[in-house]
């Protein structure tokens, strides 16, 4: 299926997945794996290029907009955006889903 969205990543997003891959490939020596998690969270980016409403809106007092959603995929959830005039996701975050969410969407 053809996906009618693209999509960007914040710097925080970047930094982010730079993060989350290198511990897993280096510190964690798995290379395997953090390349294995690599590709699922950008199979689920192309999910949500075509299905932009497909993650679960994001309900927290602390987040002013709420019209960001999430959606998990292994232990990490993705914070993005749908931005429906241009036809752009943007991906705001990627974090491991164990941490102080609370605290990561004071930030957001």
């Amino acid at each position: 299926m053809e996906c009618k969205y693209s999509y960007r990543f914040t710097e925080k997003a970047v930094q982010d997945l730079d993060e989350i891959l290198h511990y897993i490939a280096v510190d964690l020596a798995n290379p395997n794996a953090a390349q294995n998690l690599g590709r699922k969270l950008f199979e689920l980016i192309d999910m949500v290029r075509i299905f932009p409403d497909s993650g679960a809106p994001v309900d927290n007092d602390f987040l002013a907009d709420k019209t960001i959603r999430k959606l998990s995929v292994d232990h990490y959830v993705i914070y993005y955006k749908a931005h429906y005039e241009e036809k752009v996701i943007s991906i705001i975050r990627i974090v491991y889903g164990k941490r102080n969410l609370d605290e990561i969407i004071k930030t957001m």
